[in-house]
């Protein structure tokens, strides 16, 4: 399943033109979840970083993805440990999968 930001934040990742256009179609493979978040959920989670301490410890489209899952009962599958920290604040579901090099 995919999400409007997830596929932004997949796609920044290219390194040239061809790159950008392969991981468009990957992507695309996904599925789209049905609800979008709304912005007290996404600003919920924001500020319950920042009362934990956890001040810029997760970006805005991390965030975004959270809610996303969130909001439609999903997993996030993650190779970096901002899910985590956001998990500790919300009732987000995820799991770490390791990058292949």
């Amino acid at each position: 399943m995919t999400c409007a930001p997830q596929v932004l934040e997949f796609c920044h990742s290219a390194r040239s033109p061809e790159q950008y256009t392969l991981y468009r179609q990957q992507i695309s493979l996904g599925f789209p979840l049905e609800h979008a978040p709304d912005e007290s959920l996404v600003l919920d989670i924001q500020n319950a970083l920042w009362n934990s301490g956890l001040v810029r410890i997760a970006g805005s489209l991390d965030i975004l993805i959270a809610g996303y899952a969130i909001l439609n009962s999903a997993t996030v599958l993650a190779a970096d440990q901002d899910f985590d920290h956001i998990a500790k604040v919300s009732d987000l579901h995820h799991e770490y999968v390791a990058p292949s090099f």
